[in-house]
């Protein structure tokens, strides 16, 4: 059975994704690295088929920014060689309000 992981985005990559024109387009792929601020999804323990929702604690609310199933976890030093030629991400599924993104 799959499992869910968040990753939290903080305001200012919001900000960022925002000032870029990014609000309101589709996920394709979420970046977990040797950063902190982003950690790596395989040191976590993602897997292809797992839920990832990526976070935001705004104004004192906890906002959930959409969600994807892994597809695919890329090596970071040659991430670049694929981001070009494949989609790693399924479709992400919306929720209804209220709904449960991932039940055990």
């Amino acid at each position: 059975m799959a499992d869910a992981y968040t990753t939290l985005w903080t305001n200012d990559l919001c900000k960022a994704l925002i000032a870029d024109g990014f609000e309101g387009e589709r996920l394709s792929v979420l970046f977990g690295g040797p950063h902190l601020s982003l950690p790596s999804f395989v040191w976590a323990g993602v897997k292809p088929g797992d839920l990832v929702c990526p976070i935001r604690v705004f104004r004192k609310q906890l906002w959930v920014l959409g969600s994807m199933e892994a597809g695919s976890l890329l090596d970071y030093d040659t991430v670049g060689e694929h981001l070009a030629t494949e989609d790693c991400a399924r479709p992400p599924r919306i929720p209804k309000p209220g709904e449960r993104l991932h039940t055990r």
